[in-house]
């Protein structure tokens, strides 16, 4: 049983290597990686070019930054293994996994396996937990963000994801690809396991859609290009299918990461960006979504809280003796 595993790089440098060598010192060693160089600038060509001579390590390189949705997709085109995974460049897999995942999959296939994973900032690692939904989840909790839509904690059969990325059209994203190939590969995913084992570690403070970047004009511009490309690109694909329905969820789920970098912004142009995207109309009609979305917050808060009002006054006069005894204290001090 042989694993591919696809890594696309752009501007890495100083992860790559540690993403490399968490694949080529796996316990199972029936695999290939095969690393997308998708136009890099920095140290991370020097660094694939250190091993290339490897022979389970093809580097296929673009000559521009297409983003990882593309590289992604040539990945799996020039893959041979019976299994695809995904990795990004600034994450690492644990020395176990392939050896799991095969353990598991020699007694039954599916379309794809889950694993949780390892969430890491300021090189900590904290466990994923898995939502509810996840357990029993369907296209719209995927649609919602309601459930997991990461691709790289995911183990897909080959057959199956190769006969998906025909449906999946390549175009430029470096925010929400995952979103996009996921909703499209859970619409046909029939056979699913979910398993219990972190096999995975993101890094969470590097990627593009860190907060920082929502303050940086420049790199806004081409995280609001990408979002519109995958909702273009998405509803289109419902709209062929005949699932005009899904739009609207699809839109709920575009307007909250609008809405994430309008709380997270320090930037005015960055706000003008997002009026020019949506209109001076959509724009007001997304911060009124957001001011109902938090009223039905604060609802939900005070429904939750409600029963312990009557001993919140039960204890209100004692909390006022332990303060006039505390004030008493301070003064003979």
């Amino acid at each position: 049983m042989k694993f591919s595993i696809i890594m696309p790089v752009y501007n890495t440098g100083k992860y790559v290597e540690t993403a490399i060598l968490s694949v080529l010192n796996q316990t199972y060693s029936d695999y290939e990686l095969i690393c997308v160089n998708d136009g890099s600038t920095d140290r991370s060509t020097e660094i694939l070019n250190k091993f290339a001579n490897i022979e389970k390590v093809f580097i296929i390189k673009n000559d521009y930054n297409a983003g990882p949705l593309a590289a992604r997709i040539t990945g799996v085109a020039f893959s041979k293994g019976d299994y695809i995974l995904f990795l990004d460049s600034d994450d690492w897999l644990e020395p176990n996994a392939l050896d799991t995942l095969f353990c598991l999959l020699k007694k039954e296939s599916w379309d794809y396996v889950e694993f949780p994973y390892y969430e890491v900032r300021n090189n900590i690692k904290k466990r994923n937990i898995f939502s509810c939904e996840d357990k029993n989840k369907n296209i719209i909790d995927i649609l919602l963000s309601n459930a997991n839509h990461t691709i790289w904690n995911k183990c897909f059969d080959s057959y199956f994801l190769k006969s998906v990325c025909e449906k999946i059209k390549s175009f430029f994203s470096i925010a929400s690809e995952d979103y996009y190939q996921i909703s499209i590969i859970e619409y046909y995913a029939k056979k699913r396991k979910r398993i219990h084992t972190p096999l995975y570690n993101y890094r969470q403070d590097s990627g593009i859609t860190n907060f920082v970047n929502f303050s940086n004009p420049e790199k806004f511009k081409l995280i609001d290009m990408s979002l519109n490309n995958v909702y273009k690109n998405l509803c289109d694909f419902f709209i062929s299918e005949e699932c005009k329905g899904y739009i609207c969820y699809i839109k709920d789920f575009n307007d909250s990461l609008y809405t994430t970098a309008l709380k997270n912004t320090t930037s005015q142009e960055v706000i003008n960006i997002i009026k020019t995207r949506f209109g001076e109309t959509g724009f007001m009609l997304l911060l009124l979504k957001e001011i109902n979305n938090l009223d039905t917050q604060i609802k939900e808060i005070k429904r939750i809280y409600r029963p312990l009002v009557p001993f919140s006054k039960l204890i209100r006069p004692m909390m006022n003796i332990l303060r006039r005894c505390r004030e008493y204290i301070a003064e003979r001090r």
